[in-house]
């Protein structure tokens, strides 16, 4: 079976999925207008997360080509949501209003948008495996 692998041209779309998604997210969050009913917060609340989850997709995809083509270790892979938690926790120790609670949300999201990359770029490692350190040797095999 082969491996497969990550189009560049995709990494272009979820690019643009990423941009369009932030700007949703953000503008959903600093939306003045909520919902006082509580079928309308429950469908505010799916909106913002089903937002949210395509910027982490969005977000995992772009990067997991990247660290594909720079070879990029499962650890690393790992560290690929930082980003996001810093922007998430810069928002939400600045942010006035609203905005803190998608600090909250992107910070806490960055850890599963690591998970994604490492699976996108290693799909055959276990859990186990992605985590363990590798043996230092003198000569590589």
């Amino acid at each position: 079976m082969t491996k497969p692998t990550l189009n560049g041209k995709l990494a272009l779309v979820a690019v643009f999925f990423l941009i369009l998604s932030s700007f949703a997210l953000f503008w959903l969050v600093s939306n003045f207008a909520r919902p006082h009913s509580m079928l309308g917060r429950a469908g505010f609340l799916c909106t913002v997360l089903c937002v949210l989850g395509v910027l982490v997709f969005s977000w995992s995809f772009s990067v997991a080509y990247l660290a594909e083509t720079r070879n990029w270790s499962s650890q690393t892979c790992m560290k690929a949501g930082l980003p996001l938690a810093a922007v998430g926790i810069l928002l939400f120790i600045f942010a006035r209003g609203s905005g803190w609670n998608l600090g909250a949300l992107l910070a806490n999201s960055s850890i599963l948008a690591g998970y994604i990359v490492r699976r996108l770029v290693y799909p055959e490692l276990t859990d186990q495996e992605a985590v363990s350190q590798k043996p230092l040797t003198l000569f590589p095999r």
